[in-house]
């Protein structure tokens, strides 16, 4: 336990910004720099201690580079630094993560998504600078992520839901993704709920902030896939989105802790000491897991062993170990099963957190323990959704303890074996050890994707690419997978067969057509058309291939060319949900090899793939899949034998079952907007009775006017025709992904705008400055039917339309914007302000009105007397009675000089000071300001409110801006607002003859306090909202 002190001594020095100036350190062990400890460290190698801790570094005798970083650096371990740096020291050393020039999320995303509750709970308000900071800090784990999407997704050629999982879960810690696929499921149930689709947005369907289209065009941009599934986007959003809110809230939880102010520093100091978070905010490629920026191995929330876990468990954990590893205990690991709960639970942390290994036989029983111990604590069993318990094979093994090898403690377990005097394979130059609990997490996340329960020797390849510097390797090729021959699962003769199977793809893989008789009567009854566990035959991983000379020779033995994968989920669990009903075309489509294409087709097979007799289909067909990717040729073939361009895909859910993504969508949806040409060559090889030629179309769309094209009639009782569906999917995928050329395309072919897909174009124009475009897209505001309230175009359309009325200088532009807002504003009239107040009481007789009698006050007004009686405007007016509570201390009678207002105003406020209301008054029109100004300034709200009144009626386009100016500097909140209206109601004809007008929404300097166009998008939206709710209740 000395090793303790020492371990702590060393930590207390250490820079925390550096990857090289820490070590893997734990609870328990002894760390030296200096050749002495080096040389002595064979005694502290000889304790249970420096075996199995996380904190524990072999002492590297051969590794000359940790001689001189420690004579050279020794100086920099003397200070603590707790900021995440983006920079290291040795950051040259190692390859960096790509910085994202565009993100598919803005900092308004990310000030709103900080606007929840949770994030409420802890601060009310957020600056700006922390704002940017997370935004920039979040594209880290999203190129994560995607990187391993990609790999993921490179076997189907397709990047759905299930790669972004696996991807997920891959990169982030059990915490972290356990929170973010909790909110990525809920977000994907909200969205295949959802109603039509053309209606709202995919934001809007799925319940969230970030933008799910951008999120789509973003992973087509980056070459994720070149096919990527709306759930994908999905999914990737609502990771995103709730990672946002994880990170903010972990690196604040010590925010009542500070000062109360919450500044950059408070968020970084949060993020260091986070190791779920620090590890994947770093900008190099190799994955920091379960450190925080000090080095110390942290273990997870959800897998630090706790003292709830009873005691006969913790046990059964460590007594048990690995069959090959029985017969040599190990003595780091070496634990009493009657021991303390303490001393248990240390023992399987000490089993989580240990970074290297002198034995296989050490490693096997560390992995059994961590095993075992994570699927204890699985909340539903592995064995209930049709997988066994995951197993580690001996090549995983072997695999594992390559990477996780000491060569140092090697030696020290066999006293026999002496070091070798001179090392031809030096130690590897790794500081930093990934802990036993990632290397498992990782691989096993791997395995999982294949829906697997065997980890194998290339899933642990995989965990070494992400977790170490400088490790790659290639892709898993789709082929068979053979450790399921050897699983335990398996009877001899299950297992025997299975080894034959193999052998018999293997032997068609090779290529060779003097083995395929032999080859076939290995695989069993089924001959050449049998089902790998992958669900594929033969024939189907040659054209994943593109091996065409093998595809030909499978066709000429009688290979099922429309033989589909298999379907059934009880029979075939380890099949990929993506490929269920792929047929081999589908597979050599995805490969894109048009030769095999060609073959497959003259040798009969289905061009629509697995479509049933009812004409249902429940996968991508082979068109489909050529358009998503944008195979132009392919897609050319395949209409030429036959192809329909209009079949869907059938998603049944639970709830109900849609069609949906036809290849007109998936063209559009993808950018490519030459197959999208070449699809629409197609109606007339289709023979349905209600589907329009583009003929049609073109002929019906060149009779209407041109700024507002309209779509052809539909046919029978108004039903809508294929082609109109199909197009309007294609417009609607378009406009989400931002594709402005696309939408526009299909908008001349007279496809009908919706108001969302109309509020996208127009943000996209405006965000890429093409002006030709807004023009037409205002021009075509008019064909847009405003049936129900959009609380998505109030929010975004309106904003972006007032956006760009500040930002352009073009008179085209503020014609038609002044024309859409009066037609939004609608015809009905502007509510009246309404004088409230008392009924009408007289406070003294009108007579004593300027009547010297009884008079106690007197004011002067531009030279002249006027006779007052202090009762009166001391309980009527505050400012009255601050005015003559100072005069009468006087002791004699005051006279107040008057000079702000003319003796006729003045005395219209005293009449309704002494009449009581406003009923009696005589006011003309000259004189409604002054007197609203009087009103105001002797703080007289019924008589201000009357004023407001009449200022209302005298409206006009040329008295609007003199109006408004007064309601604004004198606070009147009804007659500003009434204004608001009438300027809206007015925009044309005050845009063209009011320059005042113009000055006012284009001002030279703009003040954000005092923007009127701010002010008149507030009044449209509650217009829109008022005018939508009246007719809903009606």
């Amino acid at each position: 336990m000395a090793g303790i002190g020492t371990l702590n001594s060393t930590f207390e020095r250490m820079q925390m910004d550096s990857p090289s100036s820490y070590e893997s350190t734990g609870s328990s062990t002894s760390m030296s720099h200096s050749s002495n400890s080096r040389s002595n460290s064979s005694a502290s190698r000889n304790s249970s201690f420096s075996r199995n801790s996380s904190m524990s570094r072999c002492s590297r005798a051969n590794h000359s580079s940790g001689h001189d970083w420690d004579s050279n650096h020794r100086g920099s371990l003397d200070t603590l630094s707790t900021s995440v740096g983006d920079e290291f020291e040795c950051g040259e050393r190692h390859d960096r993560l790509t910085e994202l020039d565009k993100i598919p999320w803005g900092e308004r995303h990310v000030a709103r998504v900080l606007q929840t509750e949770r994030v409420r709970q802890i601060v009310k308000a957020i600056p700006y600078d922390v704002v940017q900071r997370l935004s920039f800090l979040l594209q880290r784990p999203l190129v994560r992520i995607a990187k391993e999407a990609q790999r993921l997704s490179a076997g189907y050629g397709k990047c759905t839901k299930n790669e972004i999982h696996t991807a997920i879960k891959l990169i982030l810690s059990q915490p972290l993704s356990e929170v973010c696929l909790s909110a990525a499921l809920r977000a994907l149930s909200l969205f295949q709920m959802s109603s039509e689709c053309s209606q709202d947005g995919k934001r809007t369907r799925a319940g969230l902030i970030f933008p799910v289209g951008r999120f789509f065009r973003w992973l087509v941009d980056t070459k994720v896939a070149v096919r990527v599934d709306n759930h994908a986007a999905v999914y990737l959003t609502a990771c995103m989105e709730s990672l946002m809110v994880e990170m903010f809230c972990r690196a604040c939880v010590d925010y009542e802790r500070t000062d109360g102010e919450l500044t950059m520093a408070v968020l970084e100091y949060g993020i260091a000491n986070d190791a779920n978070l620090w590890g994947i905010l770093q900008p190099f490629e190799h994955l920091i897991c379960g450190r925080n920026s000090s080095g110390v191995v942290a273990l997870p929330t959800t897998t630090a062993v706790s003292v709830s876990v009873s005691s006969s468990s913790l046990s059964s954990i460590c007594t048990r170990g690995s069959e090959h590893s029985r017969s040599k205990s190990c003595r780091g690991c070496e634990i009493k099963t009657n021991g303390s709960l303490q001393e248990i639970s240390r023992a399987v942390e000490q089993s989580l957190i240990a970074t290297c290994v002198g034995s296989i036989a050490e490693l096997g029983d560390l992995v059994c323990r961590a095993m075992h111990y994570q699927q204890g604590r699985q909340k539903i069993p592995s064995n209930l959704n049709g997988r066994q318990s995951t197993t580690w094979s001996p090549s995983a093994l072997h695999t594992l303890f390559y990477f996780m090898r000491c060569s140092q403690l090697e030696y020290s377990d066999n006293p026999n074996a002496d070091p070798p005097i001179i090392q031809l394979s030096p130690e590897r130059p790794y500081v930093v050890l990934p802990p036993l609990m990632e290397w498992i997490r990782v691989a096993t996340a791997h395995c999982e994707h294949r829906l697997s329960s065997i980890v194998d020797s290339d899933d642990v390849r995989q965990a070494a690419r992400m977790l170490l510097p400088g490790i790659d390797c290639p892709i898993r090729p789709l082929s068979t997978d053979e450790v399921v021959c050897t699983s335990r699962h398996l009877n001899a003769q299950q297992s025997a067969l299975r080894f034959q199977q193999d052998l018999g793809f293997r032997m068609l893989a090779c290529g060779r057509a003097d083995l395929v008789s032999e080859a076939v009567r290995l695989l069993g009854n089924d001959g050449i058309n049998t089902v790998s566990e992958r669900g594929l035959t033969p024939l189907m991983f040659a054209c994943s291939r593109g091996d065409e000379a093998m595809v030909q020779i499978l066709i000429k033995n009688g290979a099922d060319v429309d033989q589909s994968v298999p379907s059934s989920h009880t029979s075939h669990p380890c099949i990929h949900p993506a490929i269920r009903h792929w047929t081999a075309l589908s597979f050599a489509v995805v490969n894109g090899n048009a030769s095999v294409v060609q073959l497959l087709l003259n040798a009969g097979a289905s061009v629509h793939g697995s479509v049933d007799a009812s004409g249902d289909n429940y996968t991508d067909t082979p068109l489909q899949l050529a358009s998503a990717a944008g195979h132009y040729e392919m897609v050319a073939l395949l209409l030429s034998k036959g192809a329909d361009p209009y079949l869907t895909t059938v998603h049944k859910n639970g709830i109900t079952t849609k069609g949906h993504d036809n290849s007109f969508a998936l063209a559009a949806a993808h950018g490519h907007r030459n197959v999208l040409r070449k699809l629409l060559e197609q109606p007339r090889c289709v023979k349905s009775t209600d589907i329009l030629s583009l003929e049609e179309i073109l002929a019906e769309g060149t009779e209407q006017e041109p700024l507002a094209p309209k779509m052809p009639k539909l046919k029978r009782m108004g039903s809508k025709s294929k082609i109109t569906l199909a197009l309007q999917e294609a417009m609607y995928h378009s406009c989400e992904h931002g594709y402005l050329d696309i939408a526009m395309e299909l908008r001349s072919l007279g496809v009908p705008w919706t108001l969302h897909c109309w509020t996208e174009c127009l943000a996209t124009a405006k965000q890429l400055h093409r002006l030709a475009i807004i023009q037409c897209l205002l021009r075509d505001f008019g064909s847009i039917k405003l049936e129900e309230y959009s609380e998505e175009f109030v929010e975004e359309g309106l904003a972006i339309m007032f956006e760009i009325l500040r930002q352009c200088r073009n008179d085209v532009i503020y014609q038609q914007l002044s024309s859409i807002f009066a037609s939004l504003f609608g015809d009905d009239p502007i509510p009246a302000i309404r004088v409230e107040g008392s009924s009408p009481t007289s406070r003294i007789d009108p007579q004593y009105v300027n009547n010297q009698e009884m008079s106690d006050v007197t004011f002067m007004v531009e030279g002249k007397p006027f006779f007052a009686h202090k009762i009166v405007l001391v309980t009527a007016s505050k400012r009255f009675k601050a005015m003559l509570s100072d005069k009468f201390t006087e002791g004699k009678q005051p006279c107040i000089e008057i000079s702000d207002f003319r003796y006729s105003t003045f005395n219209l406020v005293m009449q309704y000071l002494y009449f009581g209301s406003t009923d009696a008054l005589k006011v003309e029109t000259d004189e409604v300001l002054e007197l609203l100004a009087a009103s105001s300034f002797f703080m007289l709200e019924q008589l201000q409110q009357y004023c407001e009144m009449l200022c209302s009626r005298m409206l006009t386009v040329n008295t609007a801006m003199t109006v408004y100016k007064h309601a604004k500097l004198y606070s009147s909140d009804c007659l500003l607002e009434y204004c608001h209206s009438f300027l809206l109601a007015n925009f044309t004809e005050l845009l063209a003859e009011n320059e005042a007008f113009r000055r006012q929404i284009f001002p030279a300097k703009t003040d954000p306090s005092h923007d009127l166009l701010v002010s008149l998008q507030d009044t449209l939206a509650h217009r829109l909202y008022m005018r939508f709710q009246k007719q809903t209740t009606v």
